[in-house]
């Protein structure tokens, strides 16, 4: 014996107050989540405007603070520079004494070496004197030298006198206080001092600045 089973008929919603208005409520819940998505995208939007904004704004600083950090920098190393200008200055001032008589004193030294080593040197001296008097010398001549270049400087005269006639007397002489590297001239006209002393006096004043 079969059982017929009953068959279920679907019936439409019945359209009630309670039913437009969940309607409305998930209409309202769907267009809500659209206006948050709206507005977090916008938030988005305006938060990447702003962090690049900022980012140009850190960069605009940190350019502007390495300029100015730069420009102080070099006017400190220029201020340095000119006092550093100024210590050596007056450094130099300070030392020009000492530092004029150390270089003479060295100078005096390689010039007696040189001519302690080659007597023969004092002829290029002696010519300079004696060019110093070319024409005017009519009489007597003595030269004075250091002992060491009395042989020296007597062969120069030798040489010399043939093309000086006007030279009637000339003698060599010798002077145990002078130098070697110099000589002295005298005639009846007057004297040429070219002893050592005189000249490194000479160079004293000129290092000193007191020669223009």
């Amino acid at each position: 014996m079969s059982s017929v089973e009953p068959v279920s008929s679907a019936e439409p919603p019945v359209d009630t107050p309670a039913t437009r208005r969940r309607k409305v409520i998930r209409r309202g819940v769907v267009t809500a989540y659209d206006q948050a998505d709206e507005i977090l995208e916008r938030a988005r939007r305006d938060a990447d405007a702003l962090r690049a904004r900022a980012q140009d704004e850190a960069r605009a600083l940190r350019r502007r603070v390495v300029e100015r950090a730069y420009r102080h920098c070099l006017a400190a190393w220029q201020a340095r520079m000119v006092a550093l200008e100024d210590e050596r200055r007056d450094l130099y001032d300070e030392l020009r004494p000492q530092l004029t008589e150390l270089a003479l004193w060295i100078a005096t030294k390689i010039v007696r070496r040189r001519f302690d080593a080659d007597p023969a040197l004092v002829h290029e001296l002696v010519e300079e004197a004696l060019a110093s008097l070319q024409g005017m010398v009519e009489d007597r001549l003595l030269i004075h030298v250091h002992p060491a270049h009395r042989e020296a400087v007597e062969t120069l005269v030798a040489r010399l006198e043939a093309a000086n006639p006007q030279w009637k007397i000339v003698s060599v002489l010798t002077d145990e206080a002078m130098s070697p590297g110099g000589c002295r001239l005298e005639s009846e006209i007057g004297e040429v001092d070219a002893t050592l002393e005189t000249q490194l006096r000479a160079l004293r004043q000129l290092l000193r600045g007191e020669v223009t």
